[in-house]
């Protein structure tokens, strides 16, 4: 890892990265328009592989996204001054693939407000 590594945060799917204020809008619009929505912070891991080079991990992931296409996602971690980071990270949304439908929420599942 290069002694000068600097960490820049990037949002090239929608453009300039979103405020605090304007993400916690989303995730409210979002449960209002899907209420059965999974109570998860990240999308789950379908398959999931990575590699390991001593000081960096590769990962690459598909993750089917909840009222979304699925995407593969590749990773980056980096051990930096001693703690392990994600360095770098990517989506690709697969457009032929079909929309993720709702899975029925099952009786004895707990939702989180």
């Amino acid at each position: 890892m290069a002694d000068n590594y600097d960490q820049r945060a990037i949002n090239t799917y929608g453009g300039r990265s979103a405020s605090k204020a304007d993400r916690l809008a989303g995730m409210a619009s979002a449960r209002q328009a899907n209420p059965n929505r999974p109570a998860v912070g990240a999308a789950p891991v379908a398959y999931g592989r990575g590699w390991d080079f001593g000081d960096a991990v590769v990962w690459v992931q598909l993750q089917p996204t909840y009222g979304d296409k699925p995407y593969w996602s590749s990773r980056i971690y980096a051990n930096i001054n001693g703690t392990w980071q994600m360095a770098e990270s990517y989506h690709t949304y697969i457009k032929d693939a079909p929309v993720m439908a709702p899975v029925p929420t099952p009786a004895t599942a707990t939702s989180r407000p």
